[in-house]
């Protein structure tokens, strides 16, 4: 090969050649480094992106799982609570079972020709009384103490009158004599209403408390038509006790019961009897 002159033209042309080619590496080169920082620059914050990613993500996941557990725990602790409470209501209601009064009725022997029903609520061992079966209602009058417990039937058209307690024993109140302190001498009940017509012996009778009956009569007088408000005293139905008040007139009748005393139409004029016997 033909050596060229270091001061021919070719010789010129090939050293800028060789610099341009040594300049084109250089700048290849250093492009390179600058695209392969900025790729590995950018790689590294993907990979920094999808690892934080994946970090929170995961933090997020087990912060919501423990959150749900915690809900679900609770939710299983209230459902437990829920649960034992209801059984201990369960088994509070069996503990104190109550099945609430029972409605019933019994048949009671006022005498040896007299059998009637009465009416009754019972709650455990508690006797109520409502009443009497209606199917008597037309021969009967009843009025029911206020604590319920005893009940007054008033066969009005015999002027019979029973007491029932709440054992269902039966008293006769209206008395057999009565004794007259100034003759000295007993009147039986049978011999006066067959001696005197339309005879008031024992009438109308209503509770005025508990332990206390009143009722309309004609005794002590016979031949008279002055009626007298009288009491009886239940507290012991094995000893009955009957007084005489001044209340008087010539038609009395019991209209109902209130918290100061009992109203009565006297003369068709209302008043009220108070507990002490007062009228006013």
């Amino acid at each position: 090969m033909k050596k060229i002159s270091i001061f021919s033209r070719e010789y010129e042309k090939r050293i800028r050649r060789k610099r341009f080619a040594i300049l084109l590496m250089v700048i290849i080169f250093f492009a390179s480094l600058v695209g392969y920082i900025v790729n590995f620059s950018q790689v590294n914050d993907y990979v920094k992106d999808f690892y934080y990613s994946m970090v929170t993500k995961q933090v997020l996941k087990d912060e919501q799982d423990t959150s749900l557990n915690a809900k679900e725990n609770n939710k299983l602790t209230q459902d437990t609570n829920d649960e034992n409470d209801k059984n201990q209501n369960q088994f509070a209601v069996v503990d104190n079972l109550d099945l609430g009064p029972v409605h019933s009725n019994k048949e009671v022997k006022l005498s040896d020709n007299e059998i009637l029903n009465v009416v009754y609520y019972k709650n455990g061992d508690e006797v109520e009384f409502q009443g009497i079966d209606e199917s008597f209602v037309d021969k009967y009058k009843v009025d029911i103490s206020p604590n319920k417990k005893l009940i007054l039937i008033d066969d009005f058209n015999n002027q019979n009158t029973y007491l029932v307690d709440s054992n269902f024993n039966v008293y006769n109140l209206d008395p057999e004599f009565f004794y007259s302190n100034s003759a000295k001498a007993r009147f039986y009940k049978k011999d006066v209403m067959s001696n005197y017509e339309n005879y008031v012996w024992y009438k109308n009778p209503k509770f005025m408390d508990d332990n206390t009956i009143v009722y309309v009569s004609n005794l002590p007088w016979f031949g008279k038509n002055e009626q007298y408000v009288w009491k009886t005293d239940v507290s012991n139905l094995n000893d009955l006790k009957y007084f005489m008040t001044s209340v008087a007139g010539q038609n009395i009748d019991f209209v109902e019961l209130t918290e100061e005393g009992i109203k009565v139409n006297i003369n068709n004029e209302i008043k009220l009897l108070t507990f002490s016997f007062v009228l006013k």
